[in-house]
């Protein structure tokens, strides 16, 4: 009823709010936080939980969370998981459900009926995604190993592999008791193999480890005592042992009074006479009691005999079964961890050959813009020294153009005096030196002053 009372609330709150509330936490033990809009909340009891929060629990932290649909997800310690979708409308028949597991493991306790295709419940790892339709399941993934688990307690889970955002491969179908992996790495997904002893116990491990004893059919009575609630029921050992296993443990001295009075029920069973019972065989002769409690005694060590030959046999057959167990186990780690050292060398030699490769682009691209600069810089010093020769040819053209105007001027300043020197020279013979008009004779020519004072050049 409280259950019933719990959900109806949920239900109509979820309503009123438009689908943000997805359940509350009801049980919750060590430190366990919620993100929510980048702010992180300590987890309490009847804390609520809206979709897309985000629930964190420390080591040794441990939340079950009641959703509104009564189904129920409980949170182991060191995991991540994401409220990503829950609706629940039950008025419109609309159940979709979708919660992510970054790391750590939860357990999903599916209470509803889920057909897969209009309504849908489904747990997502980085590497694979579960589905369900109604069932009790965990679900895992290990960052490290970038492995996904998923273990079906009742039920049938179909799991896929992620290929990427569109793809995924075909679904492989997880039954009780049965165990699948899904490595990231690998190209497909292992088939289911059924759970060893060693793994159901520690199975039963971390579920009595959660703190409470797991139900999957109701959540623990609040007036249930401790004891009944958090640790797991043990059956009586001696009610799954043989009959005869039993009587053949117990002493023989303390059965003479029970084989007596079997003995005297049995004379007493037997009819005495033919009218009596018409049914029954004729007697010739009833057996002393007495002989019937040495045959009884006899009979005994034999019965005890086969019964130590008979658990003899099984624990031999058991301690047999459990050496062929460790070995494949042994075997399994060994494989697992040669693969693994496999793996390890293969990406060491892929990261010092994608460094070498690195370093080689790295040299070759250095020598490349070395090789310009001195390009450049031989480039430059040509260009340089083309116009120092220019600019030294024009000065060296300008100065001769200097020095030949110069010399004209020169040259034309002599001559300008001189003539200036010849027309004072004749000027002054003109005025002081009165040449004659003409010769005395043709014989020869009069000698003129001028010519006289003329220097030769």
């Amino acid at each position: 009823m409280g259950r019933i009372f719990i959900t109806v609330l949920l239900f109509s709150l979820n309503t009123f709010a438009g689908g943000a509330i997805a359940g509350k936490v009801t049980i919750v033990k060590g430190q366990v936080f919620i993100i929510r809009s980048g702010e992180k909340i300590q987890v309490k009891k009847d804390t609520t939980v809206l979709e897309s929060d985000v629930i964190e629990s420390q080591p040794g932290g441990t939340a079950r969370i009641t959703m509104i649909d009564s189904n129920l997800v409980d949170v182991y310690p060191k995991s991540k998981v994401e409220i990503a979708k829950y609706v629940y409308k039950p008025n419109q028949d609309q159940k979709d459900v979708e919660l992510k597991v970054d790391f750590g493991k939860i357990k999903s306790t599916v209470n509803q009926k889920y057909d897969g295709a209009k309504n849908k419940f489904q747990v997502k790892t980085p590497s694979a995604v579960a589905g369900v339709r109604g069932t009790v399941f965990t679900a895992e993934y290990d960052l490290v190993r970038k492995v996904s688990k998923v273990v079906t307690i009742e039920g049938l889970v179909a799991v896929t592999k992620i290929i990427d955002r569109e793809r995924q491969t075909p679904p492989v179908f997880v039954r009780p008791d049965q165990v699948v992996k899904v490595d990231a790495e690998q190209a497909k997904t292992e088939q289911p193999r059924d759970l060893k002893s060693d793994e159901r116990e520690e199975r039963k491990k971390e579920d009595k480890d959660l703190g409470y004893q797991y139900d999957p059919k109701k959540e623990p009575t609040p007036g249930e005592p401790p004891s009944s609630r958090n640790e797991p029921s043990v059956p009586d050992k001696n009610l799954e042992r043989p009959a005869q296993d039993v009587q053949a443990r117990e002493p023989i001295k303390d059965q003479p009074s029970s084989t007596e009075e079997q003995a005297n029920r049995r004379v007493k069973d037997v009819p005495t006479t033919v009218a009596e019972d018409r049914r029954a065989p004729p007697i010739k002769e009833i057996q002393p009691v007495k002989e019937i409690i040495k045959e009884e005694r006899r009979e005994q060590p034999q019965a005890l005999r086969e019964v130590i030959k008979d658990t003899v046999k099984n624990v031999s057959e058991r301690r047999q079964e459990r050496q062929q167990e460790r070995q494949a186990e042994q075997q399994e780690k060994r494989q697992t961890a040669s693969e693994d050292q496999q793996a390890k060398k293969q990406k060491q030699s892929e990261d010092e050959q994608a460094k070498k490769q690195k370093q080689l682009e790295e040299e070759q691209s250095r020598k490349q813009k070395q090789s310009e600069e001195e390009q450049a810089k031989k480039q430059k010093q040509m260009e340089e020294m083309l116009a120092a020769k220019r600019k030294h040819a024009e000065e060296a053209q300008a100065k001769r153009e200097e020095e030949q105007k110069k010399r004209a001027e020169e040259q034309q300043a002599r001559r300008a005096e001189l003539a200036r020197r010849l027309a004072e020279i004749a000027k002054r013979a003109e005025t002081v030196i009165r040449l004659p008009s003409g010769t005395t004779d043709g014989s020869t020519t009069p000698t003129s002053p001028i010519n006289t004072l003329i220097p030769k050049q």
